[in-house]
């Protein structure tokens, strides 16, 4: 008998290690066959032509993710498992250099020279960032630094906003630098939801060999009073064709006009807004507008009218990422379904997303933005003469009396101003939900403002069901947005 099996003690450790050893064959062979079924496989999968059939990403596309260190691990995870999860490999651009998994966020900032950053208060945060990385502290908390320079431009702002628009240059050129020459180059954010198949379908309809710059037109009027001149809202996507990144790479690529850029980018406010001027400027090169398929909107605050109604989504912004998983939920059951040919609309995103809401109630402390003149609807012409009817601008009351009269509002919103009883009336001739908006001191008065909101919910319910977008035809082109 061999020495170790001489006792009882002993026999009973090497019966107990077989037994664990067959515990862990048999659970690692149970762990490559079986999974719980319901509990989904969130392990990250690129081009799996399984989850990714409903995403098709569009060939000959770079996309580019910005981002910065105070937010990315709040939002840049329900990204990459949904809607960056069917990307060719993303570039993530930031303002530090991390890690997220097995994704690299590259810091796009360290490119520029110290004749930008040093001395300069808009890298304050930069540098803080890269202390509190060394020292291993938690990032976050610097989101709520103010911009340390107060304007009132950026209101309501903080110092990573102002931080991000040196990104916004640098940035495109290492996009072309990571993949030079191919079709597109798209640029979103973290808080952007791209529909894929649509986006697509939209690149089809343009020429990459031409100089383009597509997206949401924002006029920057007091930027530029003398012209009308417009941005790409960045959040809502910035869509370069592979001939306009390539003369930008040409330009951007002289030292001396990179850094002139650099430096007018510390007056100019908007990181978008320097983008635009410099492809303006450099490659006398003007937005091509694609509203309302590239918009600034989620699906409760997105326009819901005539003029949107039968027009595809291809980017949202602003989503939360509970959000984001929505409308990617929302597109997988529509492929599960079987609509796989029929491109997501606004119509399909309302369905989806608000008919259900309950609009026959008034809401305090929330704003459906009425107020965008651009959709306003006239105050009735007897609201100030007739003895009869009541002021619209008196009271909430009054002023949803003033959209059930015109025919044409859906919905209203008063602010009202606690040091008078005059307040403000806007009536809208389209549909949106919008979102809550406590009560807030009007800056350098002794005033408080609050938001009031309402809908004319059986109106609405006429007009949803009035539309069709049977046999509509889409242009896939986009426009400017009413003014």
């Amino acid at each position: 008998m061999l020495p170790f099996l001489s006792s009882t003690h002993s026999l009973r450790n090497l019966i107990g290690g077989i037994v664990i050893l067959y515990i862990v064959i048999s659970s690692y062979h149970l762990t490559k066959t079986w999974r719980h079924p319901t509990r989904p496989d969130l392990t990250f999968k690129q081009d799996s032509s399984i989850d990714c059939a409903p995403f098709p990403s569009p060939p000959n596309l770079v996309l580019s993710v910005k981002t910065g260190a105070t937010e990315a691990y709040d939002k840049l995870p329900t990204q990459l498992l949904t809607t960056l999860r069917c990307a060719p490999s993303p570039l993530i651009f930031s303002d530090l250099e991390q890690h997220l998994g097995p994704h690299h966020l590259v810091d796009v900032l360290a490119s520029l020279p110290p004749s930008i950053t040093d001395n300069n208060t808009d890298f304050d945060i930069y540098f803080k960032q890269k202390e509190y990385a060394s020292a291993h502290r938690d990032i976050r908390p610097l989101s709520t630094l103010p911009d340390a320079r107060a304007d009132w431009r950026t209101a309501g702002h903080n110092a990573a906003w102002a931080l991000d628009k040196y990104k916004f240059l640098p940035m495109v050129m290492a996009a072309w630098q990571s993949s030079p020459d191919q079709d597109w180059y798209l640029f979103t954010e973290t808080d952007s939801y791209i529909s894929w198949a649509n986006l697509g379908r939209m690149l089809g309809q343009y020429d990459p060999a031409t100089m383009l710059y597509l997206g949401n037109p924002v006029r920057l009027s007091a930027e530029v009073p003398e012209r009308a001149f417009y941005m790409a809202h960045g959040g809502s996507g910035i869509l370069l064709s592979g001939a306009a990144v390539r003369g930008f790479a040409k330009a951007f690529g002289d030292e001396r006009i990179a850094e002139r850029w650099h430096a007018r980018a510390k007056d100019m406010w908007y990181g978008d807004f320097v983008l635009a001027a410099f492809l303006d400027e450099e490659l006398d090169l003007q937005i091509t507008p694609a509203w309302p398929m590239m918009s600034r909107e989620t699906p409760r605050t997105a326009v819901y009218g005539r003029e949107t109604w039968c027009e595809p989504v291809v980017v949202l912004h602003h989503v939360r990422p509970e959000e984001v998983s929505g409308v990617w939920d929302f597109e997988v059951s529509r492929w599960n379904d079987g609509v796989r040919e029929a491109p997501l609309l606004h119509e399909g995103l309302f369905k989806a997303f608000v008919a259900s809401e309950d609009l026959g109630a008034r809401r305090d402390d929330w704003d459906n933005m009425s107020g965008e003149r651009r959709f306003a609807v006239p105050l009735p012409p007897s609201a100030n003469t007739s003895a009869t009817e009541p002021d619209p601008v008196t009271s909430v009351e009054a002023c949803g009396e003033a959209c059930e009269i015109q025919e044409e509002c859906l919905q209203y919103t008063f602010v009202a101003v606690n040091t008078t009883d005059i307040g403000t009336c806007w009536l809208s001739s389209v549909i949106r939900i919008g979102e809550a908006k406590p009560a807030e001191p009007v800056q350098d008065r002794a005033e408080i403002r609050s938001w009031h909101s309402g809908w004319i919910d059986r109106r609405i319910k006429r007009w949803v069901s009035e539309q069709s977008c049977d046999g509509v035809p889409l242009s896939w082109k986009g426009e400017l947005p009413p003014q």
